[in-house]
């Protein structure tokens, strides 16, 4: 991880690796959470081998989590 501090505000940019094939109770959930629940602007980057409907993939239980993460945070995924 790394902070980036601008004029006004400050962003944390963390990079993140989820092996592919992780059952539903090795999913790293609390740990994605708890790096986007920082005050500030964060970004979060990396493979997370999650598959969804949302960006064209096929459901699994990895991409369902990495999306009900980001809404229950208000984040985006991009």
């Amino acid at each position: 991880s790394i902070c980036i501090y601008l004029t006004s505000t400050k962003v944390i940019v963390h990079n993140v690796y989820i092996p592919p094939n992780l059952t539903m109770a090795d999913y790293p959930t609390l740990q994605i959470a708890t790096l986007l629940s920082h005050h500030a602007a964060t970004i979060l980057a990396g493979d997370f081998n999650s598959h969804h409907p949302t960006w064209r993939g096929r459901r699994h239980h990895s991409g369902n989590s990495l999306v009900a993460i980001a809404d229950a945070l208000n984040c985006t995924i991009v």
